[in-house]
């Protein structure tokens, strides 16, 4: 199953949110202290091994609701054929969401949803005529001991069959024939018969129970593995005395880190301790060439190897640089690289058993910005069969082609709950939205060139992309030609354009530069008192409050929804509406539209210095 999103209600520093989850990694992007370890800590409660306790309900809630999680989760065509089995109901009839409870208040799972509710009513329709039978002998059989002054605790049976109901009675009849059997009239006018035909007409409808039960036990083990990792503080040790990695207890309590290892190299930890000394060298050997082959793809800083051995009574662990003979204690090398190790074998091992929810709090902190590229694509690989949902407020766990999965988690400064907004287009402040921003930053970094003869110089990020998203659209669908030997660079904000310009000039290089009209006159006439020439000022815009934006018709701003009045959001906006011209998915521009951008690049292209 996948999850689909969560609901938290009532949970520490939560009165109420929702997320909607990705299908392979989420990310939950906030500030310190704004709750996203708490969410984590929510989520986790799956697993059904922790208990709720009075310490998870907020001090003051804001209501009188539970604490309570609730999981949507969509099943796959193979997962409703395996709760169709020994039914007739086809699988296309069914519809595909199901819904999980967990709660202070409840034991259990409470499972919801249109798939069970949708099989529940079929199976409940099928055994509703002897539920009635039933309840008619139920009903016959206490009003003949009634009489008699007496009392019987069988109950008649609801249309939806508690369990406790079907149960009960099933047990009351069968002990009610043992004992008719052994005291003959012991219930004053219910013959053996009668109890007989009760016993053979709850049958269907205890049958139809178990049915209902197994399809819940099955939903039930399909509920992804959760595993949260708060911290990767875990050090390998150099050595570890063989006795405790023999003792799974000891291992799985005292050397975690060391049976990740293990499981990952696909130690043989039996044949490490046998006297045949071949057999110690092959299983050494094979792992130190799976710990090669691993971390020579996965760590890109100085590519290393972990060397495991055997030095009877002890295993031993060394990390060497490939290609260097000379081995280091693991305590010698980096923090980074520590954290690092501890990270990836931990995750890979728990990884390799699949279909699991990975959560991971605040992932690669000692790490540098290269570093954390690993990490970021250590996650990505775990996401091929599992779900993974992180927190971070690192720019550099933020891949800015992918921001549909990033998830704003903020405190609200009166109420002091935190909250997670799913738009990151809105309703985050700027210390929440920093990494995010910085993200784009650097991807545009990355395919920057500022060699190009001829450069264009524009105010700020979302002129970038409006502008690259448009050119990119009048090629594939208009024909129209623009130069690819033309640069444009982005600056952070109107202020930082002459100085931008003065490197261009200083290297001889072409230029010209972009203003909206909205809000740049002071900058435009300093431009002009610096000796910038008027003609290599395009200003955009018909009036002194006009911007970029305004190239594009009323009609495509509100397509595309592409208004907003915060520079951050207008930054998120620009990069979403480039993501969507790159891989095709527009809905097309009005006339208006595409007549200001061609006037644009007419005016741009117009006495710059090319090759084409």
């Amino acid at each position: 199953m996948k999850l689909e999103s969560f609901e938290i209600q009532n949970f520490r520093c939560i009165s109420e949110t929702k997320c909607f989850v990705s299908p392979r990694i989420t990310v939950l992007a906030g500030k310190n202290e704004s709750g996203k370890t708490t969410i984590l800590n929510a989520v986790e409660r799956l697993n059904g091994k922790i208990k709720f306790t009075d310490a998870d309900r907020p001090s003051t809630p804001s209501n009188e609701k539970p604490t309570e999680i609730r999981f949507n989760f969509l099943l796959d065509e193979k997962e409703k054929e395996l709760l169709l089995e020994q039914t007739e109901i086809n699988p296309a009839d069914i519809p595909n969401e199901i819904n999980i409870k967990i709660s202070n208040e409840i034991q259990g799972y409470d499972i919801t949803g249109p798939s069970i509710d949708r099989l529940r009513k079929e199976i409940l329709q099928s055994v509703e005529n002897e539920r009635k039978l039933i309840n008619e002998s139920i009903k016959s059989m206490k009003e003949i001991i009634a009489k008699g002054g007496s009392r019987l605790n069988l109950k008649e049976i609801e249309p939806t069959l508690e369990s406790k109901t079907v149960i009960e009675n099933s047990q009351q009849l069968a002990s009610m024939q043992i004992a008719l059997s052994q005291q003959p009239g012991v219930y004053a006018g219910i013959s053996a018969p009668m109890i007989q035909e009760g016993i053979n007409k709850i049958k269907p409808i205890l049958e139809a129970y178990q049915r209902i039960e197994s399809i819940t036990n099955k939903i039930i083990k399909m509920i992804p593995n959760v595993v949260l990792f708060e911290s990767f503080e875990e050090k390998l040790p150099s050595e570890v005395p063989y006795a405790e990695i023999i003792d799974t207890n000891t291992l799985n309590s005292k050397h975690k880190l060391v049976g990740d290892f293990l499981t990952l190299f696909e130690v043989d930890v039996q044949g490490l301790g046998k006297d045949d000394t071949r057999l110690r060298a092959k299983i050494t050997s094979k792992a130190n060439k799976i710990s090669s082959d691993i971390f020579g793809t996965h760590w890109h800083q100085d590519p290393i190897e972990v060397e495991i051995g055997y030095d009877n009574p002890k295993v031993t662990f060394f990390i060497k640089d490939q290609g260097k003979d000379h081995p280091f204690k693991p305590e010698e090398r980096s923090k980074g690289l520590q954290w690092y190790l501890a990270f990836f074998a931990r995750l890979k091992a728990q990884g390799v058993k699949k279909n699991n929810l990975i959560l991971v709090d605040e992932p690669a902190l000692y790490l540098h910005s290269k570093a954390q590229e690993d990490v970021l694509n250590t996650l990505e690989e775990l996401a091929d069969d599992n779900q993974v949902i992180f927190t971070t407020h690192s720019p550099y766990l933020i891949d800015p082609n992918k921001l549909e999965r990033v998830r704003l988690v903020k405190k609200d400064t009166e109420t002091n709950y935190s909250k997670i907004e799913n738009n990151i287009n809105k309703g985050g402040d700027y210390e929440t939205l920093t990494p995010i921003i910085t993200a784009i930053g650097l991807d545009i970094v990355k395919g920057l060139s500022f060699a190009k003869k001829s450069n264009i110089v524009l105010e700020g990020i979302s002129d970038y992309y409006y502008v690259q998203a448009m050119k990119l659209y009048l090629k594939e669908k208009e024909g129209y030609e623009f130069p690819d030997d033309v640069a444009f660079i982005p600056c952070v904000g109107q202020s930082k354009v002459g100085a931008v310009t003065s490197i261009l000039i200083g290297y001889g290089l072409d230029y010209k530069i972009v203003l909206d009209k909205k809000g740049t006159i002071k900058n435009y006439n300093k431009l002009i008192k610096d000796g910038i020439d008027t003609n290599k000022i395009i200003r955009i815009g018909d009036n002194e409050d006009q911007s970029i934006e305004d190239l594009f018709s009323e009609e495509d701003l509100n397509k595309y929804q592409l208004k907003s009045d915060q520079q951050d959001s207008k930054t998120l906006i620009s990069k979403k509406f480039y993501q969507t011209i790159e891989i095709g998915k527009d809905e097309g521009f009005s006339t208006e539209t595409l007549q200001r951008f061609r006037s644009l690049f007419d005016s741009l292209k117009d006495g710059l210095t090319t090759t084409e």
